[in-house]
């Protein structure tokens, strides 16, 4: 992904499927798999239903580039379900 202009921010959302779901007190940890790449994303903080979430369930999985750097990462990902509520998001360092 790449910004031509340091205001522009490009969007990409894509499905992914559920891997995994572990039930804590206050959050459920998700792990999924987006579909189109492969890559397997890992959100720690997803609130407790709604919605239910359950292996092999889609869900939207996001990217976006930020319009500047941070130490932590250029880019951010969210997890979304397929009528658009987000549900947990994180920062990313694409690979160099």
């Amino acid at each position: 992904m790449y910004c031509e202009t340091p205001d522009e921010i490009k969007k990409i959302k894509r499905k992914c499927i559920v891997l995994n779901v572990i039930e804590a007190k206050a959050w459920r940890n998700v792990a999924v798999m987006d579909l189109t790449t492969k890559q397997k994303y890992f959100f720690g903080k997803v609130k407790q239903e709604p919605p239910v979430i359950n292996p092999k369930d889609e869900l939207f999985i996001g990217y976006e580039d930020l319009p500047y750097d941070l130490p932590s990462g250029t880019h951010k990902i969210v997890l979304m379900t397929l009528d658009g509520m987000l549900l947990d998001w994180a920062m990313i360092s694409p690979k160099v």
